[in-house]
């Protein structure tokens, strides 16, 4: 119409153009039409770049900042925003997933008296919709509706994405019932999301809201059935899985590979090999693709029957999906006709007709009397009991302390090739927003098998962002080459589990905690955990160099990013044992078990000296609590294997750039059964030409001041159906102390956080 008006010789008006404007679907046509209302004496006003910007913000391929531009037009055409302005501009940045700009500009609105509108606070809710910001959202629909704002189906589907994203199964699912109380359908979208956040724990909340839909909201669709039967499975309730599964069956809806590939593993797991490769042949009639857990689940139940031929058969396609190692211990189990319950499971080197089984077996250390809680039968009396425990005391230092010695005796680290750690990304569990259950099933398998072989693993993708590294590391090692009296005035003068500060060089001695010969530590320390009262509960003083007061923000922002990353990995370690244990776990199980404990780091450094195989720069032993994470900036920690002959020796375990190096540790190996492995490690002496700083975490060392001893809950084994517990259920508070009075009975006195990190 504009083409035709200039045609014929009319000139339109702004009000016109605008509208034109505002019915451009693509922004360069808008942007276009802004441009020669810009070179025509007409000027352009705040309807003209409102309707730019919100082209812009329908589609993701406009250039980036091209509305924050145009409200810089717009102030310096004298002309005022308004809340359209806003709305369209925070829409704009949403769609570029910049929601820290539009969440400010969201502030800018208010500061500019402007008052909240809907659009704004739609648009705002939008642009957090990533999982991480689901509280921002929560609070900007608590806002809208504090000030009688209209609040559409879209918004709260927006919210319900954030919540569904962030896996807040109950508040997702309280919104579904709050939408249908106001009188708002729920559409499908919402209820998906909300179906998505019960996904992780509340299956049968997912369950009661699928039945819930057909009265309150939209029919169920595929994807509606697909999301709520992979709840089930993923939590082992097979039952309720395979009725969903029929019912889909019966609606004809198209069944996707997800649906197939959950329901083939609750079939296999509840009516048995059979019904799965019924299952299987069902899939490949409809094109659907097994995946490769579907494989792993139908080979291991192969294994489990001793039934060698279908577990030779699917091997070519789990062979592309699966690793070698996973592989090799399934198709051993299967050759021999004997079961196989979990891979790398510490077996001698076998061979088959795919190769070596296993060629490297680490060294275990022994838990009996780091934990003091070794099953007994009720008959024993207390004394006979505390003999079994002081024997045992004797039986670490004599196990661990026996193969040290005779790896000590062997070829040097240097001549051996490097330990087999694997390099782990667990971006789908740090950034569950951008996962599929493909590659969160793949880290689950991944890390079970690095946790049943070595112990050990190299993380990357652990979202810690590089410049709260950078800032940590100098920090430290500015402190570290400070003079001895400034460094000396952070050292802590506690002489409970909570100490921290500065710990000066050689003041620590591993070999003497174990009994054995052999020099101090080589090393200096600085110790610190979370700030006190944090979250409200007292946790002792951090104590901080006064001569650096930069040092204090990078020390608490690293600490922050270790908590965060400490969960990421509880949740990994129980997904991974209950796959082991074949136990319906709740994600958050590991969790809860350390609450509520805060973790315990250590900056340690190694300063510069010749290269020695007698002068270790922290002596051999394995760590206390669940599990380690250790930033470190050169090589040197060194891991002690079994070769093939049965010889222990070390290893040593490869350095990986931007990686943290994961290690079980006591606690998490004797909850697990010592299905997982605490493996003997210490620091070689390795580099003369520079200093080595590394920080370890280690997880649940702390417990806040003010805590209740009669309160504690008591942990015991997760095992697996008629394995028997090998330790009795004990509290994480008398695990340490008991821990902390095995040091003391052999005349030691050292505080908790002075034992390992390498």
């Amino acid at each position: 119409m504009l083409r035709e008006a200039s045609v014929i010789g009319v000139r339109p008006s702004l009000i016109a153009i605008n509208a034109a404007i505002t019915a451009c679907l693509d922004w360069r046509a808008a942007l276009l039409l802004l441009r020669r209302l810009q070179q025509d004496t007409t000027c352009p006003d705040v309807i003209s770049f409102n309707a730019v910007m919100a082209a812009s913000s329908s589609k993701k391929d406009g250039p980036a900042g091209l509305a924050e531009s145009l409200l810089k037009e717009l102030v310096s055409a004298a002309l005022q925003p308004s809340q359209v302005t806003f709305g369209a501009l925070i829409s704009a940045l949403g769609t570029e997933r910049r929601w820290e700009s539009a969440l400010g500009r969201l502030d800018e609105a208010a500061c500019r008296n402007l008052g909240p509108s809907s659009i704004a606070c739609g648009a705002g809710i939008s642009a957090c919709d990533n999982g991480l910001l689901w509280e921002r959202a929560v609070a900007l629909l608590l806002h809208a509706q504090q000030r009688r704002l209209e609040v559409g189906v879209v918004t709260l589907g927006s919210v319900m994405s954030n919540l569904g994203k962030a896996a807040k199964w109950e508040a997702a699912f309280g919104l579904v019932q709050e939408m249908c109380r106001s009188g708002l359908r729920p559409s499908i979208q919402a209820c998906s999301a909300a179906l998505s956040a019960c996904e992780s724990q509340g299956w049968w909340r997912a369950l009661a809201l699928l039945r819930s839909m057909p009265i309150s909201g939209p029919e169920p669709q595929s994807i509606s059935y697909s999301v709520v039967l992979c709840a089930c499975e993923k939590q082992l309730c097979w039952q309720p899985a395979l009725e969903l599964f029929a019912e889909m069956r019966v609606a004809a809806f198209k069944i996707d590979s997800l649906a197939y590939n959950a329901a083939l593993g609750a079939c296999v797991q509840s009516e048995g090999l059979t019904a799965g490769l019924e299952l299987l042949e069902l899939m490949s009639s409809q094109a659907v693709d097994p995946d490769a857990l579907a494989y792993e689940r139908l080979l291991r139940a192969s294994c489990d029957a001793g039934d060698p031929a279908h577990a030779a058969g699917l091997l070519a396609a789990l062979r592309r999906s699966i690793s070698e190692l996973l592989l090799r211990s399934y198709l051993s189990g299967a050759c021999s006709g004997r079961r196989t319950r979990s891979p790398a499971r510490n077996l001698p080197s076998a061979e088959c007709e795919h190769g070596t089984v296993r060629s490297a077996d680490p060294i275990r250390a022994s838990r009996t009397p780091l934990t003091h809680h070794m099953s007994r039968q009720n008959s024993m009396s207390s004394e006979h009991r505390a003999e079994e425990v002081d024997d045992g005391k004797q039986d670490l230092r004599q196990k661990v302390n026996v193969a040290v010695a005779e790896a000590d005796a062997g070829p040097p680290s240097s001549s051996s090739p490097p330990a087999a750690v694997p390099e782990i990304d667990i971006s789908c569990f740090a950034f569950p927003e951008k996962a599929s259950e493909t590659d969160r099933e793949e880290v689950i398998c991944q890390v079970l098998a690095a946790c049943t072989d070595l112990g050990f693993m190299n993380v990357v993708g652990h979202g810690v962002p590089q410049s709260i590294i950078g800032g940590l590391l100098a920090a430290l090692s500015e402190f570290f080459r400070s003079p001895v009296e400034q460094k000396e005035t952070c050292m802590s003068s506690a002489q409970d589990l909570t100490s921290r500060g500065y710990t000066p060089y050689k003041a620590e001695s591993t070999n003497a905690l174990f009994n054995r010969p052999g020099p101090r530590d080589l090393r200096e320390a600085f110790s610190f955990g979370p700030a006190d009262h944090q979250n409200g509960r007292p946790f002792g003083s951090n104590t901080y160099p006064d001569f650096m007061p930069h040092f204090r923000p990078c020390i608490d922002a690293y600490y922050a990013e270790m908590e965060r990353l400490e969960k990421v990995m509880l949740e990994i370690f129980t997904l991974a044992l209950a796959r082991a244990s074949r136990q319906p776990l709740d994600p958050g199980y590991l969790q809860q078990q350390i609450q509520p404990n805060r973790g315990l780091a250590k900056a340690v450094w190694y300063p510069a000296c010749e290269p020695s195989a007698v002068d270790v720069h922290l002596g051999a032993h394995s760590d206390w609590g669940p599990f380690t994470i250790l930033l470190t900036t050169t090589p040197g920690l060194e891991v002690c294997v079994k070769s093939e002959e049965g010889v222990p020796h070390w290893r040593s375990v490869p350095l990986v750039p931007g990686a943290f190096t994961i290690n079980v540790a006591d606690q998490l190996a004797c909850w697990c059964n010592d299905r997982f492995v605490s493996c003997v490690h210490r620091v070689a002496n390795i580099v003369s030409n520079e200093p080595r700083i590394s920080v370890p975490y280690f997880s649940m060392q702390i417990l806040p001041l003010d805590f209740v001893e009669t309160a504690e809950r008591k942990v015991g084994c997760i095992c697996a159906l008629g394995e028997r517990p090998k330790y009795e259920p004990i509290s994480v508070r008398n695990y340490l102390k008991r821990n902390f009075e095995m040091l003391k009975s052999a005349g030691k006195s050292v505080e908790v956080q002075k034992i390992g990190g390498a």
